[in-house]
């Protein structure tokens, strides 16, 4: 075998290189995706967390010494309404902070009936950022073609935006390009992403971790930023002026 090998050098160069290109294949197959991105203070002074009741009890005002915004589970569905929704607006503005909401969409609902449920939990409610309709595929409904989901959007963000609700979204990169995009692109963008940047098009604000430790919060927490100055954010609020 070895003096064949020595008899046929380009043998052993393409040996080589199918090694060579094997190995990295199989690293980049198994390396671990990353878990967080970090964009620094200077660039994304404005900082904030999104919570549900899976958080827990939440202490707004040791929030309030680092975070400017708090976005706030409100429903999910035609039907489902977040338990501590009211108790966290309530403790979030009596802190001083700045207060959203997020509602996630189910693909296998009908726009309307959804629209309906987080209007009617919203009532009588002031949010300082746009409403959030989340649009992913984890935790939702398999085999609902992305007409169908689009076409409930569109019946969802008509029946709010007739009502004189502010709305954005939020999503992932897929479904960013699965469904945002196309249709909803003149949207402010809540991105998820653990990479810096977290899309190539425009985006309002950025979800860079599920893990981030902030004062207030027993455990793990989403952390965000936003696109801009405080300043900027501050006029974005007093004009309503959001994309």
């Amino acid at each position: 075998m070895v003096e064949s090998l020595k008899r046929h050098p380009v043998r052993i160069v393409t040996i080589v290189f199918a090694v060579a290109v094997i190995a990295v294949g199989a690293f980049l197959m198994f390396r671990p995706s990353p878990t967080s991105a970090d964009p620094s203070r200077r660039d994304f002074p404005v900082r904030g967390i999104d919570i549900s009741a899976h958080n827990g009890q939440v202490d707004f005002h040791r929030l309030s010494d680092e975070i400017d915004f708090v976005i706030i589970k409100v429903s999910e569905g035609a039907t489902w309404n977040d338990r501590d929704f009211d108790e966290n607006y309530r403790k979030a503005k009596e802190a001083g902070l700045k207060v959203g909401a997020y509602h996630f969409f189910r693909y296998d609902r009908p726009g309307v009936p959804q629209a309906i449920n987080v209007y009617n939990a919203l009532w009588k409610k002031q949010l300082d950022l746009p409403l959030a309709i989340d649009v992913e595929d984890t935790g939702n409904a398999a085999g609902v073609d992305n007409d169908t989901i689009n076409r409930r959007l569109h019946d969802m963000v008509r029946f709010l935006e007739n009502r004189g609700i502010k709305l954005m979204f939020y999503t992932n990169k897929r479904g960013y390009h699965r469904h945002i995009a196309r249709d909803f692109s003149i949207y402010p963008i809540w991105i998820c992403s653990f990479t810096d940047p977290p899309i190539r098009d425009e985006w309002a604000f950025w979800q860079f971790t599920h893990s981030g430790n902030v004062a207030g919060v027993n455990g793990a927490v989403d952390v965000n930023v936003f696109n801009g100055t405080h300043d900027m954010f501050e006029t974005n609020i007093r004009l309503q002026s959001w994309k």
